[in-house]
């Protein structure tokens, strides 16, 4: 639908709502299409306008309403549309009847004041108009007491509409709007009743995930899954929502033309650049104060400063050596780290002819990795040289992330070796609850990094990155003993080692005695002969 019309084009009949309400904002919508007013929000699915009316037009808590406009679509959606209206099930239609429901049943909801249709088959549902701040920006404005109280109103109000036998289908953090004194649910247009026992889950697991996203408070989600008393079983769910987040994403937005650009950059280079964002984000709120976590873009570097990054000055330090090289050097004002591969065999070279090469993968696993999770340094650019349409070497441009190595970083104190190792637990306890799995995770792929006193841990091997998939104990037990073997017995003494696999047992349970576990630990660690040798450790015969 086009946001610009002429005055007294809109034709629109009211179905619903006070005659002097529908007839003042058909008059003020108009005016703000006419005028070329920016909506709130706009997609093709919706639009969303705030408009002010007239004391004389409406009382004084009509007097602001949000208008949402449900535009006509083109194609088979229109089809779609057309045969959904012909039953009475249109998107307009639910939101209004849900709106409805929700208030008479005392849920905090927006009052429903007017609904219509125009001409043109754009539907209209308007409503109350609540002032406030989105979910994330509230937890980011406040800080101690004030958070706690914004989370445990939420976990009340959510509980609240599923006693009620219903589900809110799109429960993220523009959905929730609080205010000094309220908090109210928006676009209820998939509000349905349960269909099965765990389908309540389905909307912590997208809220979780929400927050996590958005807010800058990093304990945010784990509180709220506290105070809502939810365990374990959210996992399972979790996982499911993800892996659904994620392939829908990259279906739409990983390819040249959406999410991705391409460049040449001469003397047979090629580039995929990522865009500003492949991660639009979710929230249509209605307090307009909608806001993003931005990835940095490339596109404006010029070859020449890429060509630069490629041959790296003799003072640049590489970290590896060998058939794959990984530095950190300079684009732009930007660090980034660079990885180079060569094909090496003519096996090798042929098979990534079919695959990709090197960086591509990694490229295309990293994009997709950051859809649903901040474990992993996010890929920037990956290019490649071609003769004969065979890769023979490529580079992966990625984020500068941590300071240090896993495996090299030693702590300065008993209690940051603890708080770090604890960290380290909780961190792969997350990841694996979530089945995001890691192929070859030793610590030399794991960058450390301090938030103040928190340490953050991010991969930076993206090839081998896997899941979201549920993961069974054994590729568990497998994966700490990557890590554990990767660490030297200097670095983390035994007894802390132990310390840490009960706290990530406490997170992500198993199903055998952790004494068994620890064994079956230290046993593939000894079998890597890597940096751990097991001097100091009981388990270090497997019994």
């Amino acid at each position: 639908m086009s946001l610009h019309k002429e005055e007294g084009d809109l034709k629109i009949r009211w179905t619903a709502g006070a005659p002097e309400l529908c007839e003042a904002i058909e008059t003020r919508l108009a005016e703000a299409l006419q005028s070329g007013q920016a909506p709130l929000h706009h997609s093709p699915q919706r639009t969303l306008h705030r408009l002010t009316l007239k004391p004389a037009e409406a009382d004084r808590a009509a007097r602001a309403v949000i208008v949402k406009l449900h535009n006509r679509r083109s194609g088979h959606r229109r089809l779609r549309d057309l045969f959904k209206r012909s039953i009475g099930q249109t998107a307009a239609e639910h939101e209004w009847d849900a709106l409805a429901e929700s208030q008479r049943r005392g849920l905090p909801v927006p009052s429903p004041r007017a609904r219509g249709r125009m001409a043109d088959g754009t539907e209209i549902v308007a409503m109350e108009s609540v002032p406030g701040d989105t979910l994330d920006l509230a937890l980011d404005q406040r800080e101690g007491e004030e958070r706690l109280a914004i989370l445990a109103r939420l976990a009340d109000t959510i509980r609240t509409l599923h006693r009620h036998g219903l589900r809110h289908g799109d429960l993220h953090c523009g959905n929730v709007l609080v205010s000094t004194d309220r908090l109210v649910l928006l676009d209820l247009q998939r509000l349905r009743p349960f269909r099965d026992d765990d389908e309540w889950l389905d909307d912590w697991a997208r809220l979780c995930f929400s927050i996590e996203r958005h807010a800058r408070w990093p304990e945010a989600s784990s509180t709220l899954r506290e105070l809502a008393e939810i365990g374990p079983e959210l996992d399972a769910t979790l996982c499911r929502f993800l892996s659904d987040h994620q392939r829908g994403r990259r279906r739409r937005f990983h390819r040249v033309g959406r999410g991705w650009s391409r460049r040449r950059l001469g003397r047979g280079l090629r580039a995929i650049l990522a865009d500003e964002d492949d991660r639009p984000d979710e929230n249509e709120s209605l307090s307009g104060l909608e806001r993003s976590r931005r990835v940095p873009k490339l596109t404006q570097d010029s070859a020449e400063s890429f060509r630069g990054l490629l041959d790296p000055p003799a003072k640049t330090i590489s970290r590896r050596e060998g058939r794959v090289r990984l530095w950190t050097g300079e684009l732009g004002a930007q660090q980034v780290v660079c990885k180079h591969a060569r094909a090496g065999g003519v096996q090798r070279a042929l098979a990534d002819a079919l695959r990709g090469s090197e960086a591509f993968r990694a490229f295309r696993a990293g994009r997709a990795d950051a859809l649903i999770s901040d474990r992993a340094a996010r890929p920037l650019a990956c290019i490649e040289r071609r003769v004969l349409g065979i890769p023979l070497e490529s580079w992966l441009i990625m984020e500068s992330v941590g300071e240090d190595d896993l495996d090299t970083f030693a702590p300065r104190s008993p209690a940051e070796a603890e708080r770090l190792w604890l960290g380290l637990a909780d961190w792969l306890a997350e990841q694996h609850a979530r089945g995001l799995h890691h192929r070859d995770l030793k610590a030399g792929n794991i960058r450390l990094g301090l938030e103040g006193d928190r340490p953050t841990f991010r991969l930076v091997d993206l090839t081998d990155l896997e899941g979201p998939t549920p993961l069974d104990e054994a590729t568990r037990v497998r994966a700490l003993a990557q890590v554990n073997a990767s660490i030297a017995e200097e670095l983390a003494a035994a007894e802390l080692r132990r310390t840490a696999l009960e706290r990530y047992a406490r997170r992500l349970p198993f199903t055998r005695p952790l004494d068994d576990v620890a064994s079956d630990i230290a046993r593939e660690s000894l079998a890597r002969a890597h940096r751990w040798q097991g001097r100091d450790c009981p388990n270090r015969a497997g019994g």
